[in-house]
């Protein structure tokens, strides 16, 4: 969740879709896992939520893989799989 924070959002925001995003944490996952996880917890966070709000988080995907992955390499495939969505 701290590596969430420094990306910011709402509270609400932060209690969650964070929350759906940590219940992942500690797992070791290819590029394509994290990217999955990232987009599947958008749709679970905003299904009953405007579109703008999806909207939002989506931007944001970037900087949350930024923070998210260590491994630079894993880092930069997740990012190319994130440009070919």
């Amino acid at each position: 969740m701290r590596r969430l924070n420094t990306v910011g959002g709402s509270d609400y925001t932060k209690e969650g879709f964070y929350a759906i995003v940590v219940r992942n944490a500690g797992r070791e996952l290819a590029s394509i896992g994290v990217v999955t996880i990232l987009v599947n917890a958008i749709a679970a966070y905003t299904e009953n939520r405007s579109d703008a709000m999806a909207a939002v988080l989506e931007a944001q995907l970037p900087n949350f893989i930024r923070v998210l992955i260590d491994d630079e390499e894993v880092k930069r495939e997740a990012m190319n799989v994130l440009e070919s969505l």
